[in-house]
């Protein structure tokens, strides 16, 4: 079975020999995929060069992604309540890939302390030519 590659949209094509080309593909042959830049130069790669791709927005603002959760558990014994909250931040770019993600949890009842749970994280990661430099922090 052959398949062809072809998507308008920017992506980053992560290769065999760690590098990585941002651009759109064009069907080109079976075997081949013709990387398009932003210059408008076109490079072509062989299909088994490719190990991953990544869709990423030409526009700065449409490569945020985020989410919010917000929930609430109640439970008539004891009176048992409890709040939550969570959400995570995201930036990808063909340079950086970035997220910041969060949960707090609240639990009251009846009889006992209220239990207050928080934990948050920021990751980042750098592509620098054949490297990535990455950090991670976490809270709990």
């Amino acid at each position: 079975m052959l398949f062809q590659l072809s998507t308008n949209e920017l992506c980053v094509k992560y290769l065999t020999n760690r590098t990585q080309q941002t651009g759109s593909s064009k069907p080109f042959s079976p075997d081949s995929v013709p990387v398009i830049n932003k210059e408008g130069t076109t490079n072509v790669l062989a299909r088994q060069e490719i190990i991953q791709l990544e869709e990423i927005d030409e526009q700065f603002w449409s490569r945020f992604t985020g989410a919010l959760d917000v929930s609430f558990n109640l439970a008539k014994t004891n009176n048992n309540r409890q709040p939550a909250y969570a959400g995570n931040f995201r930036y990808s770019s063909d340079k950086w890939n970035t997220k910041f993600d969060f949960n707090v949890l609240y639990s009251e009842r009846d009889d006992t302390e209220r239990i207050e749970r928080k934990t948050g994280s920021f990751s980042s990661q750098r592509y620098q030519k054949q490297w990535y430099l990455s950090g991670e922090v976490s809270y709990l």
